[in-house]
């Protein structure tokens, strides 16, 4: 957890001097959506794809780190934020060294979007690798600020047929009802979701070649020639085959909400769940 107890500040909207364009082919790349919308699937294929930078966890800078923290112009901020950052599991996962990021952060970072771009080029240099991609689900909501602070940025909007989002989110209790509230947990669930697909397609529509929407059941049911129609919008080879001998994280391993809901020798099948 991000710690409390120090003083949110105003975030300017400090930008970064120009830097020079990356090719199609290293920008980062924004794997968002409604949580339990297959995110994290997405993710890790992209990550078994190669090339990519591997950090298995959401980053949550832009929509937590960076409106606790402020203007990141501001040394003082910049240093509560490594001290807060360096005691989670965001910093352990990364694999990073403390003087090397330091000496970058207090010279570069000017906001959010500096700070997400310097530690996951940092993890791509220790890695050897070329480009990063970030999987954080509430980022969907801050695709002005992600492009102006990553002008660079592709946007890949995953989007899951809502009943199975809203019957996955409440079965894990991510939504919480207020305690007089007796209308079913799917409700409120719902409402989430049909608010943060709305919200995404209208920010990202926006943003013209650089937004892109996938639906989760293509995903899953045609996942060759919606990896080929991906592959082509990141202008990297996404080959099916090579992502399967991989195998990172959910590619291998379902992250299912049901794990206990089927027999073992049952097919697994994500897809209309609400239906059963």
């Amino acid at each position: 957890m991000v710690r409390t107890d120090i003083q949110s500040t105003d975030r300017t909207a400090t930008l970064s001097p120009a830097r020079e364009p990356r090719s199609r082919g290293k920008a980062p790349v924004f794997v968002l959506g409604c949580g339990r919308s297959g995110t994290t699937l997405l993710y890790h294929m992209l990550l078994s794809s190669g090339n990519f930078a591997i950090y298995r966890t959401e980053s949550n800078v832009i929509n937590l780190l960076e409106p606790r923290f402020g203007d990141l112009s501001n040394p003082r901020n910049q240093s509560r934020l490594l001290e807060a950052w360096y005691e989670t599991r965001l910093y352990s996962l990364s694999g990073l060294d403390k003087p090397e990021l330091e000496a970058r952060v207090l010279a570069e970072c000017k906001n959010g979007g500096d700070f997400l771009r310097i530690i996951m080029e940092e993890m791509c240099r220790k890695q050897g690798v070329e480009r990063w991609a970030d999987t954080t689900p509430e980022h969907l909501l801050h695709l002005p600020r992600i492009k102006e602070t990553i002008p660079d940025a592709l946007i890949v909007h995953i989007i899951r047929d809502g009943p199975d989002v809203a019957l996955s989110t409440d079965k894990l209790g991510y939504i919480r009802r207020l305690p007089w509230d007796r209308k079913p947990g799917t409700m409120g669930a719902a409402l989430y979701w049909e608010w943060m697909v709305r919200k995404g397609r209208q920010d990202g529509r926006k943003l013209g070649n650089d937004y892109m929407e996938v639906r989760f059941e293509d995903l899953t049911s045609h996942p060759r020639e919606v990896l080929a129609r991906l592959g082509q919008f990141v202008e990297q080879d996404l080959d099916y085959d090579r992502i399967q001998q991989v195998g990172i994280g959910s590619v291998s391993t379902p992250n299912t909400s049901f794990k206990n809901g089927s027999r073992p020798s049952e097919e697994f099948s994500p897809v209309g769940r609400w239906k059963t």
